[in-house]
């Protein structure tokens, strides 16, 4: 299948494993490097952890969003940008859970009729352009919800993207609740 891939200009990809065992390799690979961790690698991956949390959990419950992802994530991939560890108690729990939901899925529900893109694409216009307002609102909250969260962070005291937060959104505290 690597022979149906192309760079740019139609190139044929190079150096690509041969077979599954050889992607494996080299996955592990790549994945045991060490790496220096960045100011800017630990703000994109706190900004995908955030942002998920923020769309998908209420209020007093980002924290369990937070959880999950680092629960799923790999440990070196935590390492390389200085995100901690999810508690021991979620690594064990998330994982089984969500398991759990999506073999309860697979074995027991009824395959879906149609895909949930095209669900989305039949819905009526008014509910698509209510679902957009919706989903634009969050976009819109997020940054100030970011910032509050990371531009105090000690962590990275003098560096230049956290000032950078500091001078381009309006901060807004953090509120009780919303811990990761």
């Amino acid at each position: 299948m690597a022979k149906l891939f192309v760079a740019e200009g139609g190139v044929p990809l190079h150096g690509y494993p041969k077979d599954w065992d050889g992607l494996v390799a080299f996955c592990r690979d790549f994945e045991s490097r060490e790496r220096s961790v960045t100011e800017r690698g630990n703000l994109i991956v706190n900004a995908l952890f955030d942002q998920f949390s923020y769309r998908y959990f209420p209020p007093g419950l980002r924290w369990l969003g937070h959880q999950m992802l680092r629960s799923m994530a790999l440990p070196s991939t935590l390492k390389a940008h200085g995100i901690p560890p999810a508690h021991p108690l979620a690594q064990v729990l998330i994982p089984r859970s969500l398991g759990c939901v999506a073999w309860i899925a697979k074995t027991l529900l009824p395959d879906p009729r149609i895909s949930y893109m095209e669900q989305r694409s039949s819905m009526p216009a008014e509910n698509r352009k209510k679902l957009r307002n919706r989903i634009n609102v969050l976009d819109e909250q997020f940054p100030s919800y970011f910032i509050g969260r990371h531009a105090e962070d000690q962590a990275w005291a003098g560096c230049p993207y956290h000032a950078a937060l500091k001078c381009t959104w309006t901060i807004r505290p953090r509120r009780s609740g919303e811990g990761s």
